[in-house]
């Protein structure tokens, strides 16, 4: 990761503020957190999704 993080960082720039901001943010985390992190969101929209359809 170290190795791909300054072409990253400059193919970023072209961003707008905020996806550089969360980006940089991560940097330091291990990637297998970052795709755990990801999908724990992910899941828990797509249960929040059929738990409103459920209360509807």
């Amino acid at each position: 990761m170290a190795e791909v993080r300054p072409a990253f960082d400059e193919a970023a720039r072209t961003h707008p503020p905020p996806l550089r901001e969360a980006s940089s943010a991560r940097q330091d985390a291990h990637p297998r957190q970052i795709r755990d992190d990801d999908f724990a969101y992910g899941l828990e929209r797509v249960l929040d999704g059929l738990a409103a359809r459920l209360e509807a």
